[in-house]
């Protein structure tokens, strides 16, 4: 019996001091003593760069650098990068409307590795875009805004671009335009406002300008012209050969309509064009009148490239013109003067003097005209049409110009 306690109390004692040993190395003091023994050390050795012998070095051409001290350098960059990932993760998110939305600076090395609905803030901090981004880039629905936190753009993105359905907005919030784009620009088929909200233009776009068929409103929302536009503008050669009528159903603004015997010029006022029309020779019926030219009173003409406002530089897209020189003005040349010194965009062409008897309102008899007032023509043929320029003898500028087709050339003058 003796011996039995004699071994239990031996036992005992190996536990007790084994248990005492254990309680001692996981108190909080032997752990937090130990482990920055540990880490000093670590560090010790980390910093302690000192080469003691050749091999440790890394020899790279001519210079020999420190394996430690690269150790060293690559260790900082890791523990570096780890914060600055770390203290971006954590600051990137916030809570919008109920959803966890991830914040990003503009150029953040993590938002190219995000995918879906971020938001982004721009230089100054503002939110410049919420919505789906992937690969580095917007792409799917999104927001854009300004700095001051107005609407720039709201649809789909591709590539950061504008790309199939959008609303493109005014800088007062006011929209823009809304319909279709391609790498930012207008493209398709959209409504076009102006900035005080009325409709401008519905039809087809390319290339941020109105291009193909369409239809042009007045500040009223009145239709003001529907047909084909190119670069932005009427494409003028397509009222060539209409009649009155089609004339009307295409134009519905203001018109005055000015009868000079055998011809009747048409002032298109809401457009800047007035017609020649004269007498259809195939028509059976004396009445129908069909437009033989076209009168754009505008001092440039538009290219691909941009607008020409100087002969030379009509001359560098047409070629050499086939007619240059002084001539007595014609019937509609000096009612577009007259149009364009009512609107005081004449240029250096001085006022033709036309007298007209107002026979009911929107008609017009010419009296007469003065017939020795002369002007500088230059002449230029492409794709089957005339075009010639008018301006003041000796200037290197024109003032308006108009087209006719090549077979109908000989009716202008």
């Amino acid at each position: 019996m003796d011996l039995l306690r004699v071994l239990i109390n031996a036992i005992r004692s190996r536990f007790i001091r084994l248990f005492g040993r254990l309680r001692y190395l996981f108190t909080p003091g032997y752990i937090r003593t130990r482990v920055i023994s540990r880490v000093t050390r670590f560090f010790s050795r980390l910093f302690d760069v000192r080469p003691r012998n050749r091999s440790d070095y890394y020899t790279i051409f001519r210079w020999q650098i420190s394996r430690k001290l690269a150790f060293l350098i690559v260790v900082m960059i890791g523990v570096l990068s780890f914060a600055y990932i770390y203290t971006a993760y954590i600051r990137g998110w916030t809570r919008t409307r109920g959803e966890d939305i991830r914040t990003y600076d503009y150029d953040s090395i993590l938002l190219k590795f995000a995918k879906g609905k971020v938001r982004i803030r721009g230089r100054s901090g503002y939110l410049a875009f919420e919505g789906a981004v992937r690969g580095g880039s917007c792409n799917g629905e999104g927001v854009l805004y300004d700095v001051n936190g107005g609407v720039v753009y709201r649809g789909n993105f591709t590539r950061s671009m504008y790309e199939d359905q959008g609303t493109r907005y005014y800088q007062d919030g006011t929209v823009w335009y809304t319909g279709d784009f391609h790498e930012n620009l207008f493209q398709g088929t959209g409504r076009l406002y102006r900035e005080n909200g009325s409709l401008e233009y519905d039809g087809e776009f390319e290339a941020g300008m109105k291009e193909g068929e369409g239809t042009l409103y007045d500040t009223a929302q009145k239709r003001l012209y529907e047909g084909s536009f190119t670069l932005d503008e009427i494409r003028y050669a397509t009222l060539l050969g209409r009649t009155a009528t089609e004339l009307n159903e295409a134009y519905g603004g203001e018109v005055v309509i000015y009868d000079g015997d055998s011809v009747h010029v048409r002032d298109l006022r809401e457009i800047g064009v007035m017609t020649l029309e004269t007498a259809d020779s195939d028509s059976v019926e004396e009445s129908i009148y069909k437009v033989a030219g076209v009168y754009v009173l505008r001092n440039h003409y538009r290219t691909h490239t941009g607008d020409c406002d100087e002969i030379a530089e009509l001359t560098e897209v047409f070629g050499d013109p086939i007619y240059q020189g002084i001539s007595r003005i014609t019937l509609p040349e000096a009612l577009s003067i007259r149009r364009l010194c009512d609107l005081d965009s004449q240029g250096e062409l001085e006022e033709a003097e036309v007298s007209t008897e107002e026979v009911y309102t929107e008609y017009s008899r010419v009296l007469s005209y003065d017939q020795d007032y002369e002007v500088m023509l230059h002449t230029y043929s492409r794709d089957g049409l005339i075009y010639t320029f008018v301006g003041k003898p000796g200037s290197a500028n024109f003032a308006f110009y108009y087209l006719v087709r090549e077979d109908m050339s000989d009716l202008i003058r």
